[in-house]
């Protein structure tokens, strides 16, 4: 007879009644389908709480990308002084904030006619 004592699923050495102990304790704490499902529903309404994260900074291909601005006048807009960029080593990446700030500056307000 061998001194090593029966395996458990966990991995540990036990004996046989403590094993057994372990998965029914396991057993226990399984879900059922109602309980999972009221759990999914939780765990979404918790993600739809999530705030998004805009980026500080945005490299110069993926801005001209998303915002539609050809690359030529985001190269003017930051000789100009309208937008502040970074440059690291050879990648130029655009400040988010006063992308912002320009878009604030270029808002259209058109002029009312007062009525005479």
């Amino acid at each position: 007879m061998s001194d090593k004592s029966p395996s458990c699923p966990t991995g540990q050495h036990v004996a046989v009644p403590d094993c057994y102990s372990i998965l029914m304790t396991a057993a226990a704490h399984w879900r059922k389908p109602e309980e999972i499902e009221q759990m999914t529903i939780e765990q979404n309404i918790a993600d739809d709480e999530l705030t998004v994260i805009e980026p500080d900074l945005m490299r110069l291909p993926r801005f001209v990308t998303e915002t539609g601005i050809p690359r030529s006048t985001v190269y003017d807009l930051i000789h100009r002084g309208e937008i502040d960029a970074i440059k690291i080593g050879r990648a130029t990446f655009i400040q988010m904030e006063s992308y912002a700030r320009f878009l604030d500056r270029q808002r259209w307000k058109p002029n009312r006619r007062t009525g005479a």
